[in-house]
């Protein structure tokens, strides 16, 4: 009896404990295919296997060489998530520096966790982007066509909110008969 409650025990600590994920030196280009790997990253974006040289880490799996096989994810080295991203490609630039072909949405965050929407394209739509009720919205890098009412808006619909903010670094908006670019607009 005491065997197999020492057995229950170890399969159930064994069961929750989380999978440490390897650390990897990607300049050298020697990684495992399929598994999650962690890269270190200096300030620079050039890769490190010293975490005491890091300011951020980056988590993806790798189908091929340079090929993520799902979306990729970017910490600040304290933990915050920092950004998330589909890509074709994950390499190093002629400097030894980070290197992306995007492949669909990116999302950039605040180290407080806020979402920055960056690298967007919204099609065929009624409204791109709204901000309501207190919230911030930040929208760089995005394409907006074929809206039907407008392509970015903020509104107020319970007044015991704060006023709705929203920041366009730089975007583009087309609809029927009117093209808008939209830079450093606050």
């Amino acid at each position: 009896m005491k065997y197999l409650v020492s057995l229950f025990l170890f399969i159930s600590f064994s069961s929750f404990s989380q999978e440490e994920i390897q650390v990897i030196d990607f300049a050298s280009g020697d990684y495992p295919l399929g598994k999650k790997v962690k890269i270190y990253f200096d300030k620079d974006w050039k890769p490190t296997i010293a975490k005491n040289s890091a300011l951020y880490f980056r988590e993806v799996k790798f189908k091929q060489k340079n090929i993520p096989s799902a979306r990729v994810v970017d910490y600040h080295i304290t933990g915050e998530k920092q950004s998330s991203f589909y890509s074709n490609y994950v390499g190093l630039d002629s400097k030894g520096k980070d290197s992306i072909v995007n492949a669909g949405p990116s999302v950039y965050y605040y180290k407080n966790g806020n979402k920055l929407a960056s690298n967007s394209y919204f099609n065929n739509i009624g409204v791109g982007v709204v901000s309501k009720d207190g919230s911030l919205v930040n929208i760089s890098n995005t394409r907006i066509f074929d809206y039907k009412l407008y392509a970015a808006m903020t509104y107020l619909k319970k007044d015991f909110y704060d006023v709705p903010e929203m920041s366009i670094i730089s975007a583009t908006a087309k609809s029927a008969g009117s093209d808008v670019a939209y830079g450093s607009q606050k």
